[in-house]
């Protein structure tokens, strides 16, 4: 499974399985795991929406329209 992350302007790409992480991962994990790798604050990831896809997880920051 790829995990996707957007963040600070940055996509970054992993196998989830580097982290540790599964497809049953809780999105509190997925966030955990990321931070941890990546060396960004819990905060910075707080925000940030968690998609899941049949071939993946997108983290990402909200959507914003209108």
């Amino acid at each position: 499974m790829k995990l996707h992350l957007r963040v600070g302007g940055q996509s970054r790409t992993r196998d989830a399985e580097d982290l540790g992480l599964s497809a049953r991962s809780s999105d509190q994990e997925i966030r955990q795991q990321l931070a941890r790798y990546y060396e960004l604050s819990k905060e910075q990831l707080r925000a940030l929406v968690v998609d899941r896809h049949p071939d993946g997880v997108v983290v990402r920051p909200p959507a914003v329209f209108g």
